[in-house]
């Protein structure tokens, strides 16, 4: 309820987004209690930073120079 309240949301849009983030596994469900978020090890988060500034740093070059 606080995310959708958040974000001027109901429920559903939350949840639904949770369950995604769930399939994704960024987090997990923990029955009766919501979502976690899932810890990542410092390989998977340097390969992720490694991700990002691929897509990123031309997507902010081409948006620079727009």
């Amino acid at each position: 309820p606080a995310l959708g309240e958040r974000f001027g949301v109901s429920a559903t849009p939350v949840r639904e987004a949770m369950q995604q983030l769930a399939l994704e596994g960024a987090v997990r469900a923990v029955p009766n209690k919501g979502f976690r978020v899932n810890e990542r090890g410092p390989r998977e988060l340097a390969e992720l930073a490694e991700v990002r500034a691929l897509i990123e740093v031309p997507v902010m070059l081409r948006l620079a120079r727009a």
